[in-house]
């Protein structure tokens, strides 16, 4: 096998495998109150992190991979989901 050919593999694989692992984004009412506790996980510096793309009702997306602490986020989740 070529490197060339070796290399448009691996790319593919990769990518194939990141569509199996790409989770479809959660629709919310409302910003931060409606976001399931599934679709965070807490650091263990206390702040959030959202697990999965949030689509809000006006059409807004709030990308996976952001991180959450002292806001209001922070609150209505610390209470919400425990911490």
């Amino acid at each position: 096998m070529s490197i060339r050919n070796f290399c448009v593999a691996a790319t593919l694989c990769a990518g194939l495998a990141a569509i199996g692992v790409a989770q479809a984004a959660v629709q919310v009412t409302k910003w931060p109150d409606d976001v399931p506790c599934d679709a965070i996980s807490q650091n263990p510096d206390g702040s959030y992190t959202l697990n999965v793309a949030i689509t809000l009702v006006n059409g807004d997306i709030i990308p996976a991979g952001l991180t959450f602490q002292t806001t209001d986020e922070y609150s209505v989740w610390t209470t919400k989901c425990g911490g």
